[in-house]
């Protein structure tokens, strides 16, 4: 009857555990808008060679230079991966005409990477706490210690 209940219950525990371990370890990268990196692009543009000062040390500091450089690689990124996201649009028969088309083609990526855990916000109800409780219990009587002590780590790391 226990290894019955262990066999069922352990593993979406400790899926959904993990998983939620996971997501917070993850944080989203601060993502600038075109407006922003383009301006910073156009520090760059201003400083041609054929300028009467281009052998001085130039107007902008080198910080301001960096993250300019740093702009014009992360647009044309931007670029080629929205060529690509259109290509496997026009693929799967998704119309990308309209201007919101590329933040919510993004937005459905992002859906489709992220799987849904098999019980979500375990840890926060007292009935589930006493399940993962019962469920320890259970592990230590079959002498599954190290699932036991993965599931409690999972939780402490979530509390």
């Amino acid at each position: 009857m226990i290894e019955a209940f262990v066999d069922i219950i352990f593993p979406p525990v400790q899926e959904s555990l993990s998983m939620e371990v996971l997501q917070y370890k993850v944080r989203p990268k601060k993502r600038l808008p075109k407006r922003v990196l383009f301006e910073r692009v156009r520090l760059l543009d201003d400083q041609s060679a054929d300028n009467v000062f281009s052998g001085f040390r130039p107007v902008a500091r080198s910080s301001d230079l960096l993250k300019a450089s740093r702009a014009k690689r992360l647009l044309q990124k931007r670029e080629t991966q929205k060529g690509e996201l259109k290509a496997s649009a026009s693929e799967s028969g998704v119309d990308l005409d309209s201007d919101n088309s590329e933040d919510e083609l993004s937005e459905t990526l992002l859906q489709d990477r992220a799987k849904e855990s098999p019980f979500r916000v375990i840890w926060k109800d007292e009935e589930h706490q006493c399940l993962i409780v019962n469920l320890c219990k259970a592990l230590a009587y079959l002498g599954r210690y190290w699932e036991a002590l993965e599931i409690i780590n999972f939780t402490v790391r979530l509390a």
